[in-house]
């Protein structure tokens, strides 16, 4: 069975009105409004459905087609029914012939400006026409609109939508929550070139060289005469077998509450700026709590509590990454914050469009983007943990040593020069670890800059 097109209309040599062998010359017109045209299998249901569900009045009805209006908009809907394609045997090569086939129906869209999205968005969503990527809320796009889509009985798709800004906005995604700009600084930049430099001799500069004075040093003192430098404190230093394990059990902790940390913090982010359970704000404020409570105070407060709980965790390094943990919570979150609302809901929603699943989404869109935020929160992470001090004080146990605490201890027993020797030798630790892990993810980390 061979098909018979409906089209007709076209005059001989593509001349639109069949008058001529080439086109008029007219002079030049406007053009009025563009009316979408809907292909529908039942017209008369897609005008209940126009009625009853999305508020349109119908302005025409004549068989297969029907013009419905909602204040400026205006739709038309043309029948698309023909089942006689399942008959043919050329449909392989043409499967379009009479332009009304019924697989047809259901393949349109169209936007439709409103002048308030989000009170249509109310109005419809109790109704069961929204798309299933707009059953959350009223969505912001990158190219600068607030829109939410519907579906029509046929499944063509309405997106309602206004314009917020005129032009799209771009986002580079880093381990900031800001990028730094230039800025025209005039006469006084050399002036706030000077500041900086001092505060840097000042905060850095100067600390670092009095330690490095006072650990090269027999015995401390600020006359250079008097001096008489060694090496015998490094040594002592090293030789210590709890210096030792207390340096290992820093960098233990700081690798393993990073790691569990971060992963967690980001389940936490992700709740608070991308869910809607109810409560997140409760959420946000007990991460955040921590910060407002003096580490000493908390390490005592976990002390009494842990010796009253029968759980035999006190004295140990679990007690130690519980309170580390508890205290890093809101630095991670803050962290992972700036990183997650630089990311645009509209791209995983473009993933859910395309029927990505949740986890497929976070593991191929929003994780990847949000790498440079979870590298950055890795390492404030895991720098914190090294030299935390006022949580370790209450909690750390005979076989439990941390590095920070043991410092305070060489300082009241020992003296400062070995104390010095220790803080340095904490430091060019952390350092080192930190230029391993660099090299390590050293693709990563250029995307913290």
């Amino acid at each position: 069975m061979r098909c018979r097109s409906r089209l007709h209309g076209i005059g001989r040599r593509g001349s639109p009105h069949g008058r001529g062998d080439r086109w008029s010359t007219v002079a030049p017109v406007t053009l009025g409004r563009t009316i979408p045209a809907l292909p529908a299998r039942d017209v008369a249901a897609s005008v209940v459905f126009y009625r009853d569900r999305l508020g349109f009045a119908t302005l025409h009805h004549d068989g297969g087609f029907a013009v419905v209006g909602r204040d400026d908009a205006v739709l038309h809907l043309w029948e698309s029914s023909d089942e006689s394609w399942h008959e043919r045997d050329d449909l392989r090569e043409r499967p379009v012939c009479s332009g009304a086939e019924s697989f047809i129906a259901g393949t349109a869209s169209c936007r439709i400006e409103v002048d308030d999205p989000d009170g249509l968005y109310d109005e419809l969503r109790p109704k069961d026409v929204l798309h299933p990527v707009s059953r959350e809320a009223v969505s912001a796009t990158d190219f600068g609109t607030r829109e939410f889509s519907a579906l029509d009985p046929d499944g063509n798709l309405l997106t309602f939508y206004r314009w917020v800004i005129g032009r799209g906005t771009y986002t580079t995604i880093s381990g900031k929550a800001f990028r730094p700009r230039p800025m025209d600084m005039g006469g006084l930049a050399w002036l706030l070139f000077g500041v900086c430099i001092l505060y840097v001799l000042l905060a850095v500069v100067l600390p670092l060289a009095a330690l490095i004075f006072t650990s090269l040093q027999r015995f401390a003192t600020v006359i250079l005469s008097q001096a008489e430098f060694t090496l015998a404190n490094y040594q002592t230093a090293l030789s210590l077998g709890p210096v030792r394990v207390a340096l290992v059990n820093s960098l233990s902790l700081g690798f393993g509450v990073a790691t569990v940390g971060v992963v967690l913090m980001a389940f936490l982010v992700w709740i608070i700026y991308r869910s809607k359970i109810v409560g997140r704000g409760v959420i946000e404020y007990l991460a955040m709590f921590p910060q407002a409570v003096p580490r000493l105070v908390f390490g005592l407060a976990l002390l009494w509590a842990w010796l009253n709980i029968p759980i035999p965790i006190y004295g140990t390094l679990w007690l130690l990454a519980l309170a580390y943990l508890t205290v890093m919570l809101p630095l991670g979150v803050r962290t992972l914050a700036g990183v997650v609302l630089q990311i645009d809901k509209s791209l995983e929603e473009c993933a859910r469009v395309c029927g990505a699943g949740w986890l497929y989404q976070m593991r191929t869109v929003t994780l990847p983007l949000l790498k440079p935020g979870i590298l950055a929160a890795w390492l404030l992470i895991f720098m914190a943990c090294v030299r935390e001090l006022g949580a370790s004080v209450f909690l750390m146990g005979p076989n439990a040593k941390v590095i920070a605490p043991s410092i305070v201890a060489a300082f009241a027993s020992s003296g400062t020069e070995l104390t010095a020797a220790m803080a340095l030798i904490q430091t060019a630790t952390v350092v080192v670890a930190l230029i391993i892990l660099f090299r390590l993810t050293r693709g990563a980390t250029r995307e913290l800059s």
